[in-house]
C-alpha cells in the first residue's frame, strides 16, 4: 500500500471511531442519525474502493498512471498521456511505434505515462432493469 492508501485507511478508522462513540451515547436526534447513516455509506464506499484496489494489486495489475518503460508492447490497448495533449488517448504498440485510435497523428510528441484500461462491466450489469 502507498502513503495515500495508508492515509485513507487512517481517515476511515477515525470516522469509524467517531461513529461508534456517537452511537454509544443513547438515542440520537433524527438529523444526527441521518448524518451517521450518510457517513456510514461513505465509509462503506471507501472500504469497497480500497478493497478492490488491494485485490487488483495482489493480482499484479498496475494501478493508475505508470512510467512508459513499463507499458505493454504486445498490442494491448492502453490509455496514453502525450505531452501537449489535454486528454488521455487510446493506443497500442504496433511493434515499431504507438498507434492511437482517435484518428489523430501525434508524431513528434512524447508519450509520458500510460494506464491500463479498466475491466469491462459484467454482462449482467449491462442489462436494462425489468419493469
Amino acid at each position: 500500500m502507498n502513503e495515500s492508501d495508508n492515509q485513507r485507511l487512517a481517515e476511515i478508522k477515525q470516522l469509524l471511531k467517531d461513529v461508534t462513540t456517537m452511537t454509544l451515547h443513547g438515542p440520537l436526534p433524527l438529523k444526527t442519525s441521518m448524518a451517521l447513516a450518510t457517513a456510514g455509506l461513505e465509509l462503506l464506499a471507501q472500504v469497497e474502493s480500497l478493497t478492490a484496489q488491494l485485490a487488483a494489486q495482489a493480482q499484479g495489475e498496475p494501478q493508475g498512471w505508470q512510467p512508459m518503460n513499463t507499458a505493454p508492447r504486445d498490442g494491448t490497448r492502453i490509455l496514453l498521456a502525450i505531452s501537449g495533449v489535454d486528454r488521455a488517448v487510446l493506443a497500442y504498440w504496433n511493434g515499431a511505434e504507438w498507434l492511437t485510435l482517435d484518428g489523430h497523428e501525434w508524431k513528434g510528441r512524447t508519450t509520458t505515462r500510460w494506464m491500463p484500461l479498466p475491466a469491462p462491466p459484467e454482462l449482467e450489469s449491462l442489462k436494462e432493469p425489468e419493469k
